[in-house]
């Protein structure tokens, strides 16, 4: 009886080959499978300010439109961000999304000086269990008003005034009180200087009187 046998080696590499043929399957299968999973927990955003220029004061309105396209319904959450010169009228605003739902969200604000501004939101969610955020930003332009201040380490910033310092008190010095001076006694005694003359006494007023001893007028001489 004849008959044909296959070795041991030629039937291995027929299951290679087989192998072969079904590894591209199964990796096309896993990453249909990835990209299933990343598109079911993907969350987008798009946000706008309406009016994007308004008066110091005046409300704008920021606006978010959420989409989900996850598998299972998942809690959003929006919270304003900080910026300095801007007032937002709102808090934090949560939303539950459904599988391929979309949401709108929105939240006013104010600024209360004029200039140029970046308005900033967070939206947190939860992706299978794990906690995700986004951040979403829209130029807003404030008009009128005081002007924004500078930013700090910029070269060229508003000029300070220089404080005034204050006049230094007088205050009055206090008294010296060195008590009475004792010279001690006078070794030399009274000083006696002897007796005052007397001041004279005012001549009279009239003419003249000659002294007795003086020879009268020579008109009574004789010859």
């Amino acid at each position: 009886m004849r008959g044909t046998f296959k070795s041991g080696p030629m039937q291995n590499e027929e299951l290679m080959k087989q192998l072969g043929k079904s590894v591209p399957i199964l990796l096309l299968f896993g990453i249909w499978i990835i990209s299933g999973l990343v598109a079911a927990s993907e969350l987008t955003a798009d946000q706008q300010v309406q009016p994007s220029t308004a008066a110091v004061g005046e409300t704008a309105m920021v606006t978010l439109m959420l989409s989900y396209s996850g598998n299972n319904g998942t809690q959003v959450t929006v919270t304003p961000g900080f910026t300095p010169g801007v007032l937002a009228d709102s808090g934090s605003q949560a939303e539950l999304l459904s599988p391929g739902s979309q949401q709108m969200i929105s939240y006013p604000i104010r600024a209360e000086r004029s200039g140029s501004y970046w308005i900033t939101s967070l939206v947190s969610y939860t992706d299978n269990g794990a906690m995700r955020q986004l951040s979403k930003e829209s130029p807003f332009t404030a008009t009128g008003g005081p002007s924004q201040p500078e930013q700090p380490g910029s070269g060229a910033g508003p000029s300070m005034p220089t404080p005034a310092m204050p006049a230094p008190e007088h205050v009055n010095p206090a008294p010296i009180d060195n008590g009475p001076i004792d010279n001690g006694p006078n070794d030399n005694g009274p000083i006696d200087n002897g007796p005052v003359p007397p001041e004279p006494s005012p001549a009279p007023s009239g003419p003249a009187v000659p002294p007795a001893n003086e020879p009268g007028p020579s008109g009574n001489a004789s010859l």
